[in-house]
């Protein structure tokens, strides 16, 4: 994925393997703690193996982006993303493998997301597994 935006990424060491729900939120609960510094971001979640897509394939599950940090972002939603994803995430974990997050931060979060989403839906013509919303057209 690529933005003028970006100004670093990288790769949390915690990952999502979970065999089940409570798992799942223990594990989600520490990726967000690992990510509690990094400010103005977009994240990418990232399954081990490819998904077939309408065209082509890809890992990319999800892309998102907050103007605080992950941290902040999800802290209060862990019971809302496992209770009503926690299904897709399993799926994906039983059949994809675990699942990683990166994190890019950028100077304009909003302009960035739209831009990986944009390039995702050019590639394959629909947006990623977990992901509800397109691109906004007026950040492009």
């Amino acid at each position: 994925m690529q933005c003028e935006y970006v100004t670093n990424n990288l790769v949390l060491n915690a990952n999502l393997s979970a065999n089940d729900v409570e798992e799942f939120k223990l594990q989600f609960k520490a990726a967000l703690d690992e990510a509690s510094t990094s400010k103005g971001i977009v994240y990418v979640f990232t399954a081990e193996k490819n998904i077939p897509r309408l065209k082509g394939e890809s890992s990319i599950i999800y892309i998102g982006q907050t103007s605080r940090s992950l941290y902040q972002r999800y802290i209060g939603k862990i019971w809302h993303e496992a209770q009503y994803f926690w299904p897709r995430y399993n799926y994906i974990i039983s059949n994809f493998g675990n699942i990683s997050i990166k994190i890019y931060e950028t100077s304009a979060p909003e302009i960035t997301e739209s831009k990986f989403l944009y390039q995702y839906q050019l590639e394959h013509l629909e947006l990623p597994p977990i992901n509800l919303n397109s691109y906004k057209a007026k950040n492009l």
